[in-house]
């Protein structure tokens, strides 16, 4: 009897052990089972796995895009900055242009001279030639000696000749010639007051070599021997 109760006992024992180890089989091989069934389909897989998101990539490349784009931009400034201050001033700028006008403008006064010397000049652009080389610059002894080689140009024509003579003589107080070649055109035509006033001119603005000549010279006769001419001569 007691045997019997023992055989019995064990069998629900022995009918557990084997259900716990079959579960346990059974999870050893479910990992395997699900592999092979991964093996077996790769598309599910494949529809299992993350899809990439097409707008972030699209996103990151057009961000790339607009850097290298703003890259390209600031290079392009440098290089035409470089090339402005290599080149200088475009060829239409004004400034070069006004700078090149003024060149052109201003006065030769060598030039201006000659031209007043000239007997081809006429006696207006002689004068208007004689103030632009004054405004140009060139010396009162020089305009005045110009003004008086014009008027001995001119002897021929007396009454042109003294235009250029008084010109002369008022523009530099201390040259002498012009008011002597006032002195004869005034003896030649027989003014004795007028050639002893313009003698004594040329003797106070240091002229007395000029003065000399009334000694020696016949054209001074009808002075010559003038007390206040003999005065100067002393």
């Amino acid at each position: 009897m007691l045997r019997k109760t023992s055989v019995l006992l064990l069998v629900p024992l022995f009918a557990a052990c084997g259900d716990k180890a079959k579960t346990t089989d059974d999870a050893k091989a479910t990992p395997a089972a699900a592999d092979a069934a991964d093996a077996a389909d790769p598309k599910a897989d494949a529809a299992d796995a993350p899809v990439a998101d097409p707008d972030a990539g699209n996103a990151a490349d057009d961000a790339k895009a607009a850097d290298d784009a703003a890259a390209d931009d600031a290079k392009a400034a440098d290089d035409a900055k470089a090339a402005d201050d290599t080149a200088g001033p475009p060829a239409g700028d004004d400034t070069k242009g006004d700078t090149a006008d003024d060149a052109k403008a201003a006065p030769d006064p060598k030039a201006l001279i000659g031209e007043v010397k000239a007997k081809k000049t006429k006696d207006d652009r002689a004068l208007a030639a004689l103030a632009e080389a004054e405004t140009a610059g060139v010396e009162v002894r020089e305009l005045a000696k110009a003004a008086n080689a014009r008027g001995q140009a001119l002897h021929v024509t007396p009454d042109r000749a003294k235009i250029f003579f008084q010109w002369a003589h008022d523009k530099d107080p201390k040259f002498p010639d012009a008011a002597f070649n006032l002195a004869k055109q005034a003896v030649v035509l027989g003014e004795v007051d007028e050639t002893k006033k313009w003698l004594k001119e040329t003797h106070a603005r240091g002229g007395k070599k000029l003065v000399k000549q009334v000694e020696y010279d016949p054209m001074w006769e009808i002075v010559a021997d003038d007390p206040d001419v003999r005065a100067l001569l002393k």
